[in-house]
């Protein structure tokens, strides 16, 4: 996913590391990026010497052997700056991705469609609370396929140590003739069996997201409850620290300016301690209110045609 996006930003691959004049798997470093990138750059900057920047690794093993590789998990700033990247392209009018594909997989017992869809799970207010990418696919000539068997395609389909072949011309026409077959049956089917899987996992998603709401509520509840208990003491020092005999001095070094400014200030924290509890109110009411009439939005975002071998030889001879 980065090389791709960062060929889509026409910049340079990552480039293997290599230990003793031989590739170490795995792990990456970074080229010359241009400015857009160069944050990601700036972040794997060693603190000690600011000049070498930290090779990196998609690999959570590699990263616990080796210390001094970064791991760039789904959540890192590279990955998420990747992924706003084939976002932009997948849906963008000037799309540079293509969204249909067809490949010849060894090994396939039936020819499948597979759709990869996009989920976007929104609350009232048009706030997004969930995002799921998930793999639909279905047999030409069969029934839906189940869950396991299109993992097991996918898998197959992005395995590197596999080589995959693109159907040639022939069996694209094929293809798309059977897309287009019976009225659209087969993209009719497709678009159903999509439809009941983001139905499944948005009722799936939805005791998580009951947790997530309620770990916002109380994240929130503890901010505010520390930030009450600061101001609380704060003020009780200022009282107790006026009571005193160095507070009393104090007060009557400084001037009338001074004074009237402390005053103020003082105000400010006790008007600030009277205002929190509806500041806190409104706060739960907004993360509650996100969470509510959660509506889904499934989009397909790209087509795989996995041919089999058998299918691939039979329609070849057809032409």
């Amino acid at each position: 996913m980065a090389n791709t996006a960062l060929e889509l930003t026409n910049q340079p691959q990552l480039i293997p590391v290599e230990h003793d004049g031989k590739p170490e798997p795995g792990v990456f470093r970074l080229p010359d990026l241009n400015r857009s990138w160069q944050p990601i750059a700036n972040g794997l900057r060693m603190l000690l010497d600011p000049t070498t920047i930290r090779p990196i690794t998609f690999d959570p093993t590699i990263a616990k052997q080796q210390p001094d590789v970064a791991y760039e998990h789904l959540g890192s700033e590279l990955m998420t700056k990747a992924a706003r990247v084939l976002r932009s392209n997948l849906y963008g009018q000037e799309s540079m991705l293509h969204r249909v594909t067809a490949v010849v997989i060894p090994g396939l017992d039936h020819t499948c469609a597979a759709a990869v869809s996009r989920m976007v799970l929104v609350g009232r207010g048009g706030l997004r609370v969930h995002e799921e990418v998930f793999v639909t696919g279905l047999r030409f000539r069969a029934q839906n396929m189940a869950e396991d068997i299109v993992q097991n395609l996918l898998d197959s389909s992005l395995d590197a140590s596999h080589t995959l072949s693109l159907a040639s011309p022939t069996i694209l026409a094929h293809l798309g003739a059977a897309w287009d077959a019976n009225n659209g049956r087969l993209r009719t089917r497709l678009e159903a069996a999509v439809a009941k899987k983001a139905e499944k996992l948005q009722q799936d998603s939805t005791e998580k997201l009951e947790e997530r709401r309620d770990a916002d509520l109380n994240r929130a509840k503890g901010i505010f409850d520390q930030f009450r208990s600061t101001l609380h003491d704060s003020l009780r020092r200022i009282r107790l620290l006026d009571e005193t005999e160095d507070g009393q001095l104090m007060l009557d070094l400084l001037s009338e300016d001074e004074r009237r400014q402390r005053q103020r200030d003082i105000r400010k924290m006790e008007d600030r301690l009277d205002s929190l509890d509806d500041e806190e109110q409104r706060e739960l009411d907004m993360i509650r209110t996100r969470y509510q009439d959660v509506k889904p939005y499934t989009t397909i975002a790209a087509l795989v045609f996995a041919v089999s071998e058998q299918d691939a030889r039979m329609w070849e001879e057809e032409r």
